[in-house]
């Protein structure tokens, strides 16, 4: 994953987006995971594309303006602000 590749994605290459903490674990306790209806076996009280879409705009706005990113391989972190991030995942897909 690189910036061009983020920034040219879309709702259908996310899985899920974490929103929380950054210097911390993923594991939930430190911030709440939204999936979309892309991801294989979503449960469907966690998923609400509209608010992945509204994140994922927020995101490229702020890699588009030179905000502290990384890129993994199959995911991108995005600093929002004061050890908060949001993370978006591009794997446990259907179809794919």
């Amino acid at each position: 994953m690189n910036k061009e590749t983020f920034l040219n994605s879309t709702l259908s290459n996310i899985s899920q987006v974490y929103l929380g903490k950054r210097d911390q674990c993923r594991c939930g306790c430190g911030g709440t995971y939204t999936l979309t209806s892309y991801m294989i076996n979503s449960r469907s009280e966690n998923t609400n594309d509209k608010l992945v879409e509204k994140r994922l705009k927020r995101a490229k706005r702020l890699v588009e303006q030179g905000v502290e990113v990384n890129y993994g391989s199959t995911y991108v972190d995005v600093k929002i602000g004061d050890n908060k991030t949001l993370t978006f995942y591009f794997d446990d897909l259907k179809n794919k």
